[in-house]
C-alpha cells in the first residue's frame, strides 16, 4: 500500500498528520499492480499473531492504538518497490503501540516458503526504502506543513538471533503554522527467520529510541518459537 491510502486529517498532540488505513507492509487487501499474492491461512496467521510485538515489551506508558495508524509500511516511489508478484503471503499479524505522539508498532509477514521470504526481502529491504520513507512523511501531513529531510539511511541493527537483520532511520523537521516545530524521527527494523518477515517501526517526535534491537530481537523469538511449537 502507498500514501494513497490517506483516508482522514486528525491533529494529536499539537501534531497535525494524516490518519492512515492501517497498513500492513503493502500486502493485505491492496489491488495495486505487482503486490505479493495474497493467501492467507490459519495456521500461519496464528503464528504471526503469537509473533508481533506485545505491550509488556514496552516502556511504562504506552497503549494499545486500535487504528493502527501507524502500522509498519511500504511506501512506493520511482519503481520502488517494484513488483512483488512472485511471492505468496500466508499469514500475516500487525500490532500498535502509542505514548502520546510516539509510536511502536510492528508486522509479522509469513511466507508460503523461505524463497519466497527471501525474494520479498531482496526486493524490500534496499536503500530505496529509506528515501521512499524520507518523501512519505510529507504526504502524512497537513498540506500546510512543510517538512524538511534531515536523514535517510541504513544504521546499524545488533544482535537479533535473526537470519537477516537491516535496519533504516529518517530524520525528518516538521514546520507549519501555529505548531512548535518538531522532528520527526522514524525507525524501521527488518528481519528474516525461516519464511517469516518481521518488521518493527518505531516513531518518535523530537528524541531518539535506539530500541529496535531490542524490539526486533524480542519479535524474532517469538517467531521461532511459534514455528517450533505451533503446528
Amino acid at each position: 500500500m502507498g500514501s494513497s491510502h490517506v483516508i482522514r486529517r486528525v491533529a494529536a498532540a499539537g501534531l497535525l498528520l494524516v490518519s492512515l488505513a492501517a497498513v500492513q507492509a503493502g500486502v493485505a487487501g491492496s489491488s495495486e499492480a505487482g503486490q505479493p499474492v495474497d493467501r492467507p491461512n490459519a495456521a500461519d496467521n496464528k503464528r504471526a499473531a503469537a509473533s508481533v510485538t506485545r505491550f509488556r515489551d514496552l516502556v511504562v506508558g504506552f497503549h494499545v492504538d486500535t487504528k493502527k495508524d501507524r502500522a509498519p509500511l511500504v511506501p512506493h516511489c520511482d519503481r520502488y518497490p517494484g513488483d512483488r508478484s512472485n511471492v505468496t503471503v500466508t499469514g500475516a499479524a500487525t500490532s500498535s503501540f502509542l505514548q502520546n505522539s510516539n509510536s511502536i508498532a510492528s508486522t509479522v509477514l509469513l511466507f508460503k516458503t523461505s524463497a519466497d521470504a527471501d525474494r520479498y526481502r531482496q526486493a524490500t529491504v534496499r536503500p530505496k526504502y529509506a528515501q521512499c520513507l524520507s518523501r512519505f512523511v510529507k504526504s502524512i501531513m497537513i498540506e500546510s506543513a512543510t517538512t524538511t529531510s534531515l536523514m535517510a539511511k541504513q544504521i546499524p541493527i545488533g544482535a537479533t538471533s535473526a537470519e537477516k537483520a537491516t535496519a533504516y532511520r529518517t530524520i525528518s523537521r516538521v514546520e507549519a503554522p501555529g505548531i512548535k516545530t518538531h522532528t520527526w524521527t522514524e525507525t524501521v527494523a527488518f528481519v528474516k527467520l525461516y519464511r517469516g518477515v518481521g518488521i518493527i517501526r518505531v516513531v518518535y517526535i523530537n528524541h531518539l529510541c535506539e530500541c529496535h534491537t531490542g524490539l526486533a530481537l524480542d519479535l524474532t523469538k517469538r517467531l521461532r518459537t511459534a514455528f517450533r511449537t505451533m503446528p
